[in-house]
């Protein structure tokens, strides 16, 4: 099996250049680096020259946002094994290792992150057991910077949709109501660096057109709305902690 790992940027060549190093430090052998950048600013390219022996494949176009880019990359792997890491994440020590050793027999596997914050402090997010009976977006386990998922997977249910925020929530509820199999894991797999773009209140209007179309009934609908409001307040403290 071969591992395809893509990184997105845009105008962020100091984050890119971060990752680009745990990467190196996390070296496999039979791995697929692909980059995509959304923009050609000189700073980045200078950097995937500097590093483009160590660089399987770059996708440098203007995109319609992340998973626009995501999609792309995907798209373009040619690994069994797909691994999603923004610039400003960090590979855990023996990411490439643990991955290959445990998704043999599953079809994805989903493990723990570590939140860093703006000011660099870190915040240990666990993943939690999957219940395919719970269709609450809000209470998916899984967090897409600690998943990672066979090429095949995608094949079968789809990409990411270009038109939320939360897309990735979207997703992975699929995954869930699918029948493949997963299995969760205990290691902390990257530290995915927040940006705020998640902890905005602009995402409670998206999670109501969400529960709307899944039919969650108004009880259900407040619910996810009050308990929505409540996270991205958290969030919100977390990412600008000191």
């Amino acid at each position: 099996m071969k591992i395809s790992l893509i990184t997105i940027s845009c105008n962020n060549p100091k984050e890119l250049a971060l990752t680009i190093k745990s990467v190196k430090k996390n070296f496999f052998k039979k791995l697929e680096y692909i980059i995509v950048l959304g923009s050609s600013d000189k700073a980045s390219l200078n950097i995937l020259k500097k590093n483009q022996s160590f660089i399987s494949k770059t996708i440098v176009e203007p995109d319609r946002g992340i998973y626009d880019a995501l999609n792309k990359g995907i798209k373009n792997a040619t690994g069994n094994i797909i691994c999603l890491v923004h610039s400003g994440d960090k590979l855990n020590k023996n990411y490439f290792d643990i991955i290959f050793k445990k998704i043999e027999d599953y079809d994805y596997l989903y493990g723990n992150i570590n939140l860093v914050t703006k000011n660099n402090n870190k915040l240990l997010i666990k993943s939690k057991k999957i219940d395919k009976l719970n269709n609450n977006i809000l209470d998916i386990p899984i967090l897409h910077p600690g998943l990672v998922v066979k090429k095949k997977v995608f094949k079968k249910i789809g990409y990411f949709q270009n038109e939320f925020i939360i897309s990735d929530k979207l997703w992975m509820l699929k995954l869930i109501k699918s029948n493949f199999y997963g299995k969760k894991i205990d290691n902390i797999l990257v530290d995915f660096k927040m940006n705020g773009s998640s902890a905005k209140f602009s995402i409670i209007k998206e999670y109501y057109i969400i529960s709307r179309k899944y039919n969650l009934n108004i009880f259900m609908i407040l619910y996810v709305l009050i308990k929505l409001f409540f996270v991205i307040s958290y969030y919100k403290f977390i990412y600008y902690a000191k």
